[in-house]
């Protein structure tokens, strides 16, 4: 049901900002827990990239972690 609100209203996430600017992220309780849901998404096209899922701990440096491993196989 989150990824169909997504959907809806990709917006639904919090922008976030430096070295994070291309994320959003959208915050639910999973099971009790606080869970990130970190996508990204074209405006001019219908694409949704889900980009993590998990518990707010280390979420933002792991997904610095990724992105840096993204880049260095694209450049």
């Amino acid at each position: 049901m989150r990824l169909k609100k997504i959907i809806r209203n990709p917006l639904l996430g919090e922008k976030k900002k430096g070295d994070l600017s291309y994320l959003r992220v959208h915050k639910f309780q999973l099971n009790n827990q606080l869970t990130l849901l970190g996508y990204s998404w074209v405006e001019d096209k219908i694409e949704l990239y889900l980009l993590s899922l998990g518990s707010h701990e280390n979420f933002y440096q792991e997904q610095k972690k990724q992105r840096k491993t993204d880049l260095k196989t694209i450049g």
